[in-house]
């Protein structure tokens, strides 16, 4: 998605396909119809969590990228890692400085090519995401 401001006419139309894309629909009989009764507190909390298994799935997409040394794409890369970081922000552990520290580290791998110790940082990050799923539980 272009940074570039969205028309209010046009917001569903450009969120939709990313949105089916990335949380698909999982059986048949859902409705694409908005739900009748107004959302609980609760319900948009559960909609909004990040599942530790979606992370550990992340981890492992990235992982599979990082084991083609060769031909690692950067952008590729980088765009897996930024959605990683958004589902850090969103995700509910008891110490929010240990999200937000992994996070930041995150954030310092942002440039126009891979840096030079980026298998390094990689595992700090990876090992930080694990021990936030385990305070998860």
């Amino acid at each position: 998605l272009p940074k570039v401001p969205l028309r209010a006419s046009s917001v569903r139309e450009t969120i939709a396909p990313i949105w089916e894309a990335r949380f698909p629909i999982e059986s048949d009989n859902e409705s694409l119809e908005p739900p009748s009764r107004v959302a609980s507190a609760e319900d948009l909390r559960e909609l909004s969590l990040v599942s530790p298994i979606e992370l550990l799935q992340e981890l492992e997409s990235i992982d599979q990228i990082c084991m083609d040394r060769g031909n690692v794409e950067w952008p590729v890369l980088w765009e897996k890692l930024h959605r990683l970081m958004g589902d850090l922000k969103v995700l509910d552990t008891p110490n929010a400085l240990s999200s937000s520290a992994t996070v930041r580290m995150i954030e310092f791998l942002r440039g126009d090519s891979i840096p030079n110790d980026f298998m390094n940082k990689w595992i700090e990050i990876r090992s930080s995401v694990f021990s936030l799923l385990v305070q998860t539980k």
